[in-house]
This record gives C-alpha cells, structure tokens and sequence, in this order.
C-alpha cells in the first residue's frame, strides 16, 4: 500500500499555518465583525499559540458599548450582525440568538446569519438546530470561510452521535481520517474514501484538511472548555496532518499539539500518548539498554583481545648490578612456600 508523499508537497505544510496568521480576530464560525482582512500577527506563534491566541471578554464588552451607540443612530443591518458577534464572543448567547433572529425575520437568506444562528444553537447545546443553519449557511454559500464548514457539520453530526453512543469515538474521527495506530500517522491514499467530503460535495485533499482544522480549531478553542473529546480529536487529526506535512523537519510543534489533545481529554488516549511520546523525544529504554549492552560486549572484547597489554611490565636487575638477590619458587615443588636459595 502506498502512502502519501507530503515531503514532496511543502506547500501543503504551510495550509493550516495560512488559515491561523489571517485573522484577529477572526471567527470560524461567527460571521460579520470584520469589513476586511486584518493584519496578520507580527511575531511567529507555535501552532498551538496560534489557536490559543484569542482576544479576551473584555475587548468583546468594550465592543458591544461601540456597537450600541452606532446602532442607536438608526437599524442597519451590518451594525445589527457586529452587535450579535460581539454578544457571542462576550458569552452573551441569549441576546445574540435574538438578534440573529430578527435579522433572518427581517432580511431573510443571508449567509452569514445563517451561519451565525447556527453557532449561537452549538453554544447553546442545541445541535440539532445548529446543524440545520449551518447546512443553511452552507446551501446559501458554499465557499463560506474558505469552505471549511463541512468540517463544522461533521463537528455537529458527532455531537448528535456522541449523545446516543458515548463511545462513539474511539473507532470513529471527527473528520473521517484514518491514520492508523501505529507512533507516526499513515495515510494510504489508495484506499477509498480516504478523505471526507468538502463543501463542494467533492473530496477534500490534504491542504483542505488542514485548512479547516486550523480553521475551526482557532476560534472553537475561545468558547470550548476542557475536557471535550471533539476537540481532543480534532487536535489529534490536526497534529497527524502537521506530522505527515513536516516529515523530519521540526517535532516540537507536532509533539505540542499532540499534548493539547491529551489536555482536552481524548477517547483514543492510548493512541495520542503513544504519538506524543514519539514526538516528543520520549526516551525508548529497550533502545538504550541495547546500545549500552553492544557497547560493553565491544570494549569487552577489546579489552580481552589486547589484554596483554594492560599487564604489569616487571624490570629485573641482575643482582651483581645491585639487585635483590635472586628467589625460587619451590612451592610448586614442595608445597612450603618460597626460601632464600643458600
């Protein structure tokens, strides 16, 4: 079986990076803040810094104060759909679903409401609502956010199956990846059906993966607690794509994000502990205890092989030039020990 050459396609070790350095804020699922692209961060951020790095509630209340003042001046849509993100993202879900309500009442078959009434349902624990707006958002715009949302409907579809098999994820991933259970992830990209579907109902190929891992991690890591099994395993999948895309270049990355998914709580712990011990340079005692053992047979072997140069070199001096005088070893002969020869 063949597997997937990633150390022949760089270019898809820098997808996900691409989705994190975009926005900040930004919204994977929430939808209508920004009027344009923000900066991207000026220093480099591990990607586990990259999906952590959120701005806190209180800029998001400081927010809501400005978007209540421009929307006294009149109702306008765009201040409505600012005013509901900001509600979102300060914890205010309530106030934000209503909002988001009335826009759909009012402006009905926009895709950013859509989408933003989805999330605020998934926050709420209404999953099956949220995934009924998001497939919305998604009918109403299917390359909304860069096309990732196929990966927030599977997101949604595996809290629905979670809820009638609490087991479900140990022989299931969230994003429909199978990378094996050996320490380092394997992907046969022969095998059918290898890689989930896209918004576009075609099959997602690597860089798409990545892409919307990246990209529905960052801001789901602000309002998502531990533990969470979700999000431990799209963590997992996250650091078998960065591990498949880096080959040997850099581990401490991979082994980063693979710790992130141990601190959310997997369901397939055993398989994530064995893959950040791998990448974190965990020492293999067998290995060592191995070397060590080859090295003592070999200086062992040395030492046996040139022995006779480790043996003491004994001068004997005649005893007309001074030296002690001359001694017999008769014990050999009579068992009484040494004597002076008379």
């Amino acid at each position: 079986m063949k597997t997937i050459a990633f150390r022949q396609l760089p270019l898809l070790a820098l997808a996900a990076g691409a989705c994190l350095l975009r926005a900040h804020p930004a919204a994977a699922c929430l939808s209508g803040y920004e009027d344009g692209p923000p900066p991207a961060p000026p220093v480099y951020l591990s990607p586990g810094q990259q999906l952590m790095s959120h701005e806190d509630r209180g800029t998001w209340t400081l927010r809501i104060a400005d978007m209540r003042k421009q929307a006294e001046g009149g109702w306008n849509f765009m201040t409505q759909t600012k005013l509901g993100v900001c509600l979102a993202h300060a914890g205010q879900y309530d106030e934000a679903v209503n909002i988001f309500q009335n826009l759909e009442r009012i402006q009905p078959g926009g895709y950013t409401t859509a989408e933003n009434l989805g999330t605020m349902y998934e926050l709420k624990g209404n999953n099956a609502a949220a995934l009924y707006w998001i497939k919305e958002g998604m009918r109403r715009n299917a390359q909304t956010h860069e096309g990732t949302e196929w990966l927030h409907v599977r997101i949604l579809e595996a809290k629905l199956k979670l809820a009638q098999d609490p087991n479900w994820l140990r022989s299931h991933s969230v994003a429909g990846l199978d990378t094996g259970a050996g320490r380092t992830p394997n992907l046969p990209h022969d095998a059918p059906g290898v890689f989930p579907e896209d918004n576009m109902g075609q099959r997602a190929d690597t860089g798409q993966v990545s892409l919307a891992l990246a990209y529905q991690l960052r801001e789901r890591l602000e309002f998502v607690p531990k533990p969470d099994p979700v999000v431990s395993d799209l963590l997992f999948d996250f650091a078998n794509m960065k591990a498949l895309n880096a080959g040997d270049s850099d581990d401490k990355p991979v082994a980063e994000l693979y710790q992130m998914a141990l601190d959310y709580g997997p369901a397939k712990a055993a398989l994530v502990w064995k893959r950040f011990k791998y990448y974190n340079g965990a020492p293999n005692y067998w290995l060592q205890g191995a070397l060590w053992l080859a090295v003592f047979a070999t200086l062992w072997g040395l030492y046996k092989r040139y022995e006779y140069l480790f043996e003491p070199v004994v001068h004997t001096i005649p005893e007309e030039w001074g030296g002690p005088p001359k001694t017999y070893g008769v014990s050999d002969r009579t068992g009484a020990g040494k004597r002076k020869q008379p």
